[in-house]
């Protein structure tokens, strides 16, 4: 190596330090040649990012109370009013440009052969920090219901049941009757300003054409916080899909927890605004309680639910055959597996209960039932 090219060569290295990036020497198989490599110090910036979010973490694990003030009407509505009004304004759903980012990403990878350990877990940090910032720092958030288990008795189930299955037969024509996206999301807004939960934004969840790939992995709909949006299949049924909209909106809003999700998606279809579609968002949260309590039944006692199959109408069980007939299209093992994640998944983020969260709300519809029927009594 002459003298010239080792000048160049700490020149380089030189002009690199004055500007503010890192090099480290390699030296390659022959041993009288090097390379100067630049370390890129985006990977020094995810590392410290990533401590900062875990430091806000554990903050917000001491002090839960401040993730409302600090986080939810503060920070988490200017993400919400910044891309509601923005990204979320366009036809196409912020999940496909999310998708074809990553093939992109990963194409171009391949293709000039940078993929490297190093480059991963630099990726992985920042999918850490993002998720939290985006929203996963609403987990810390204390529940507004009551933290309660109730012993349930096949009786109060069959019963609770049979009341919600007369209801359904009862207005069985308004099933068919399929809503908006915009309709769910006024009933959702409604709702939630009766509690004064913060509504800033406009939260989208779209129903797209994925060809129910979603629904193979176990997943009837889907908020991502990278994409600020909830993403359904358009192969659900018209009898679920509003619930299923009005859960993920709820997570849109800022209801961390899938119970708590399930709870104000079933309370807003269930609220009266004077519209014509009323009778259609009864219909639709009402079938969604009808199956959470026919599954329970089928828990408790078998026999008990026997009788409630056999006293079910003929076309309200035509039509709950229709539902399932499709729902039986995407079981699988990958079904299996994606439901195993979740739950391992909700476990990580602080529910205990696992799948078993999703419940919740039946005990918080049964303790409303109990304390307004208390208040009748009174009277």
């Amino acid at each position: 190596m002459d003298e010239k090219s080792l000048l160049d060569r700490w020149k380089h290295r030189w002009n690199g330090l004055r500007k503010g990036k890192f090099h480290s020497r390699a030296v390659l198989h022959g041993g009288d040649q090097s390379m100067i490599k630049s370390k890129d110090p985006r990977f020094y910036r995810s590392a410290i990012a990533a401590l900062v979010t875990l430091a806000v973490m554990g903050l917000f694990s001491i002090w839960p109370g401040a993730v409302e003030w600090l986080y939810l009407r503060s920070l988490f509505q200017v993400w919400r009013v910044a891309y509601d009004y923005t990204l979320g304004a366009l036809p196409i759903p912020s999940g496909v440009w999310l998708m074809l980012f990553g093939i992109w990403g990963i194409g171009r990878c391949v293709k000039q052969r940078s993929w490297s350990w190093r480059g991963l877990f630099q990726l992985l940090l920042w999918l850490f920090s993002s998720f939290f910032w985006l929203w996963g720092f609403l987990y810390f958030m204390p529940s507004k219901k009551p933290d309660v288990d109730v012993h349930w008795s096949s009786i109060e189930v069959y019963n609770w049941l049979m009341e919600v299955q007369t209801d359904l037969e009862t207005h069985l024509a308004h099933a068919e009757i399929a809503m908006t996206e915009s309709e769910v999301r006024e009933r959702l807004e409604h709702f939630l300003a009766q509690t004064q939960w913060p509504t800033a934004g406009r939260v989208r969840a779209r129903a797209w054409c994925e060809g129910g790939i979603t629904r193979y992995l176990g997943v009837s709909g889907i908020y991502l916080p990278w994409s600020m949006e909830g993403h359904l299949s358009e192969t659900l049924p018209v009898e679920v899909l509003p619930f299923v909209q009005a859960h993920e909106m709820a997570h849109g809003y800022g209801i961390a927890r899938e119970g708590e999700a399930d709870y104000h998606a079933y309370k807003a279809l269930t609220t009266p605004l004077g519209v014509e579609t009323d009778a259609a968002a009864h219909w639709k949260a009402q079938y969604e309680l009808w199956c959470a309590l026919r599954r329970m039944l089928l828990q408790l006692d078998q026999a008990a639910f026997e009788r409630s199959r056999q006293q079910c109408s003929s076309e309200l069980t035509l039509r709950h055959q229709k539902v399932k007939s499709n729902f039986a299209v995407y079981t699988g093992q990958m079904a299996q597996l994606g439901s195993k994640s979740n739950a391992i998944y909700l476990k990580t983020m602080g529910m205990q209960d696992g799948l078993a969260n999703y419940d919740r709300w039946l005990v918080w519809l049964w303790i409303e039932g109990m304390n307004a029927r208390s208040q009748a009594n009174r009277f």
